[in-house]
């Protein structure tokens, strides 16, 4: 079992990972983990909600389970916080709208390096996704 300190981790490498390979010209890699650090961020928060002793929803499980950075948003408890956020900082509404994009099928394609450095500053710049994210860690 993973858990909240392995995804913090988890979050914590991938960042730095992608933003390694960005700086070797590896777009598609760096493109890939910068996504994958926000999802495990966002589970790192999701570990939170799980009661000991209770047995969670099946429905629950299989959506952790998912690579669907908007859904995972709200399994992690955070979505009404978001969307405030997102109405009072239009920057921050478009690195949201950037990063959501983002989608575990980029494995399977060419990105370029534009759209690796746009994920990556609205992932981990300053007021970026992950920032955000540890806020609520």
């Amino acid at each position: 079992m993973t858990s909240k300190a392995d995804f913090q981790a988890l979050a914590d490498m991938h960042a730095t990972d992608a933003q390694h390979l960005y700086a070797s010209g590896r777009n598609t890699n760096a493109y890939h983990l910068s996504g994958l650090s926000i999802e495990c961020a966002l589970k790192a928060l999701i570990c939170d909600r799980f009661l000991a002793g209770v047995l969670p929803d099946k429905r629950v499980v299989e959506a952790v389970y998912k690579h669907d950075l908007d859904g995972l948003v709200g399994l992690a408890g955070v979505k009404a916080d978001l969307q405030t956020k997102i109405r009072a900082d239009a920057d921050f509404a478009a690195r949201w709208t950037t990063v959501k994009s983002w989608s575990v099928a980029s494995r399977y394609e060419t990105i370029s390096a534009v759209d690796a450095a746009e994920l990556i500053e609205a992932a981990f710049g300053k007021g970026g996704l992950l920032e955000w994210i540890k806020t609520y860690w």
